[in-house]
């Protein structure tokens, strides 16, 4: 478990990279999507709240403020990759993790990475570089590893 994974991420999809030696290149893994991240909210269905009646007089209220469901999809996706990274590393295949991922997306993620997965990241980068090649992506790593 020398290695190092590289997550290269946005709120649709997670590529996922390793590298076994410093500076070597980046071998591809298995990506994660989540489609529904994608979708138009018209695709979907609605994410407005439901519509309450005041108990005197006759105006109407919304019962709660709305989650956007883009928002909604990406928490979802979020723990989702969490939770792969936390049984890979518990598998051993990891030592060392670099984040790449969109701002937003990468807020989400770190509330749900545990301890032993927090413990292992060497290097955070806020930029949505999931469209890159491999060679390219290498550019924004650390010389660390």
């Amino acid at each position: 478990m020398n290695s190092m994974w590289v997550l290269c991420a946005n709120a649709s999809r997670a590529r996922l990279f390793i590298r076994h030696k410093p500076h070597a290149e980046l071998e591809e893994l298995p990506a994660l999507t989540h489609p529904a991240s994608r979708q138009k909210a018209s695709e979907r269905g609605s994410d407005e709240p439901g519509v309450g009646f005041e108990r005197a007089g006759h105006g109407m209220h919304a019962k709660a403020e709305p989650t956007p469901l883009k928002e909604s999809e990406a928490k979802v996706f979020a723990k989702e990759v969490a939770k792969h990274l936390q049984r890979a590393f518990e598998h051993q295949q990891f030592k060392q993790l670099v984040i790449i991922a969109a701002p937003a997306f990468l807020g989400l993620l770190r509330k749900q990475l545990n301890n032993t997965v927090h413990a292992s990241i060497i290097a955070e980068i806020d930029k949505d570089l999931s469209q890159l090649p491999p060679a390219e992506i290498s550019q924004y790593l650390p010389n660390v590893f």
